[in-house]
């Protein structure tokens, strides 16, 4: 979560406007919050407490996405939009597809669904997109 953050921090700051930063700054407080203890009552649920979570390795994958969001975090910020895009797009996307078939427990898989899918996520989607396509819209050919 903290290299997401960091991520979303750097977008909202390097936005264009106040208009353009309000519904990251609100997405964020959103994800630092209600997210943020989503993982944390996940894994006391599992039985994981802090020090096994500090101690166990990331996985090649997780090593590797963290750092396309920090490297991302320092980037363009067209780069940034067109990292946070394709995550949540793709969460979004997969959030909706299960989320007809979703059990309502474990509260760790249901709740991981409903933070992925539903009017709000969507409307945090279309406003990743729509900054991301208002900066397209500015490049250059050789910068698309």
């Amino acid at each position: 979560l903290d290299s997401f953050v960091v991520l979303l921090s750097s977008m909202v700051a390097a936005a264009p406007s106040l208009a353009a930063r309000i519904p990251g700054c609100q997405f964020l407080a959103l994800i630092t919050g209600r997210e943020n203890t989503y993982f944390e009552r996940s894994f006391a649920a599992l039985g994981v407490d802090d020090a096994a979570r500090e101690s166990a390795p990331d996985t090649a994958p997780t090593v590797a996405f963290k750092a396309l969001m920090r490297d991302a975090a320092k980037a363009t910020y067209s780069e940034m939009l067109a990292v946070l895009v394709a995550a949540e797009w793709s969460y979004q996307s997969w959030g909706e597809r299960v989320l007809p078939a979703a059990v309502q427990e474990p509260f760790t898989s249901r709740e991981w669904v409903d933070l992925h899918s539903g009017e709000y996520f969507g409307s945090v989607v279309e406003y990743l997109r729509g900054l991301l396509d208002e900066a397209a819209a500015t490049m250059t050919p050789a910068e698309r």
